[in-house]
This record gives structure tokens, sequence and C-alpha cells, in this order.
């Protein structure tokens, strides 16, 4: 009888198929991300649950290699057969205004935009979630921001000090000032965004508004549209980068390292808050100093990184091919 593959080729074979459906195909995609996330995990671990000679750089190969797969393949054959992936530069001005509205009412209250301070602590980021690392930079006076409800300054470098939404162009809320974590770079300051609350991961528009009324869908990723608004997030200060990220952490509680910290009893040994960060996914095109930053903060080194195209997070993709799994 011939050997069995290792289960991760297995599935990468399944992905590489041109004799399979697509959905197979995407299904197996999903299947093969979700592996390789459990690989990185328990290789950082040194379980006995993973392949024979299967080591982190197979793993990183292998998913360097699915990736180029969903690049030059899958996503084509989505694109001319099931639905039109289109870019929000390219909507009409009617689909451009109605995107703005949902945007406001499906997306905009569930998006808490952060950054870091020095006074304040590096947040949790929580693993195998969707977050853009957001460079920043002030506009006019570097440190006061403008409330168009009450007409009051509020500087943008000192927390808490501004919880009133404002209702600038008859929608924007600042909810930035509310929640502030700056963190300064010689000029830059950097912004984190959790995309994981906007569980749509793609917008379809009506069909009311499509140029072709018996065309495929047209659907948006959430990821872009969220970039294409991600101005109005962060009230008074410039947009100059957006990067996508995605990290591995050891999460079962008994493999969360414990250090010793100050917690009022000598010698006691608390949890750490962040957990440990085994791999970290980044949008290729993260200029290297943010990548070097991102490492640090997160307390790993650049060889647990790798660079990807978007989209960054291959575990959903077989729901395009679906009827009604968008929304």
């Amino acid at each position: 009888m011939p050997r069995r593959l290792p289960e991760p080729l297995r599935l990468f074979h399944l992905v590489q198929s041109t004799r399979l459906s697509l959905a197979t195909r995407l299904n197996a995609l999903a299947e093969l991300g979700h592996y390789l996330d459990n690989c990185f995990c328990q290789l950082s671990t040194h379980a006995n649950v993973i392949p024979a000679n299967f080591t982190t750089q197979d793993a990183v190969a292998l998913l360097e290699q699915a990736h180029e797969v969903m690049q030059h393949q899958l996503l084509p054959l989505l694109q001319r057969r099931y639905a039109n992936v289109i870019a929000v530069d390219d909507l009409t001005a009617a689909q451009l205004a109605w995107l703005t509205h949902y945007f406001e009412q499906r997306i905009y209250p569930l998006l808490t935009p952060l950054a870091v301070d020095p006074a304040h602590p590096f947040p949790r980021i929580a693993p195998k979630q969707l977050y853009f690392l957001v460079t920043l930079r002030t506009v006019g006076h570097p440190s006061r921001g403008y409330n168009a409800v009450d007409g009051t300054h509020h500087s943008v470098l000192a927390p808490g000090l501004s919880h009133v939404q404002s209702n600038r162009n008859g929608w924007i809320t600042p909810a930035f000032w509310g929640h502030p974590y700056l963190l300064h770079a010689e000029r830059e300051v950097y912004g984190l965004l959790n995309l994981a609350a906007v569980k749509a991961r793609w917008i379809t528009l009506p069909r009311t508004l499509l140029t072709k009324p018996r065309a495929r869908k047209y659907v948006l990723w959430r990821e872009e549209v969220i970039r294409y608004f991600m101005p109005s997030l962060f009230i008074g200060m410039e947009v100059t980068g957006i990067y996508q990220f995605r990290v591995l952490c050891l999460d079962q509680p008994d493999a969360i390292s414990l250090e010793e910290q100050p917690s009022g009893i000598k010698g006691r040994k608390v949890p750490r808050k962040q957990m440990p960060v085994v791999h970290i996914d980044i949008e290729q095109g993260m200029p290297a100093h943010l990548t070097q930053w991102l490492a640090e903060h997160l307390q790993t080194t650049p060889e647990c990184i790798s660079q990807l195209p978007p989209p960054l997070d291959i575990t959903e993709l077989q729901q395009l091919v679906q009827p009604d799994s968008n929304q």
C-alpha cells in the first residue's frame, strides 16, 4: 500500500488540484489554514501531535505556497465564476453613497481604534484575529483635537479627556478620542484596529445598484472597506500607512509561561498579560521599522514573522461560493 501523505501535504495537494471543484479546493485551503495555525503553536511546545520531521520552516514554506496558489489560481477563479470582487475606488457615486451608509450603520459602531502612549502598556493582541497597524501623523496643531458637537478642543495626547461623540458630517463619531492609547516613534503615531467584531467578511452590493442587473453579485472585502474609511476613525490625524497583521499565541492555560512580576507578595508568579506569541503574519509591504517595532512589542523575533499578500486569513474563503454567506 502507498504511504499516506502527512496531513498538511495532503491538504495542500487538494488545494493545488485543478481537477477538483473550486468549493472543494477552498474548503481544503481553510482546513490547511487551521492546521498550520495549530502547527505553529504545537511546534513551539514540542507537542507530539504533528507529523514527524515537520518543522517550523516547513510550516512557513507551506503557508507561503498556499498563499501563492490562492493568489494566482483560486481568487481569479472565484472572480470569474462566483462573484465580482471590486475595489472601493471602482464604485459609482450611487454605490459609494450606499457603502458609506452601510459603513456608518453596520461597521463603524463595532470598531474601537487604539494607539499606544509611552505612559500606557502595549495593548493585549488577541490570537487568530485580524488587526490593522496604522501609521498616523498629526494635522495642524500636534496636540489638540476638535469636537464638532460642543465646539471644545481636547488634547489628543492625554487619555480620557473627551467621551462626547461628535456628529461630524452627520455620522462620524470619533470614538478614538474616548479610547486613546498613543504611541510615538519619532514623528509617527501608531494606531491599532481589531477587525474581529465585524463578522461579515464581505459586503455585497444590492442588485438594484449593479450596472448590469443580471451580473454576478458584486462584493467588497471587509478589510478593504475599513481601509478606505480609516481616516474617519482617526479624526484630526493624517493616515500615512495601513498594514494588516495576525498573531498566533500559546493559548492553552498550561502552556502560558509565568513570569516574576511585582504583585505585592515576594516571589509570587502571575500570568503575562500578552500570551506568548509564536508566529505573526504581516501584510507584504510593511516597512522594516514597523516590522521590528511590532516584533519587539509582541516580545518575539523577526524570524517568527511571515510577509504575505492579503487576505491574511485563509480560513473563510469557501463561504463566497455558498448562497447568502457574505452578510
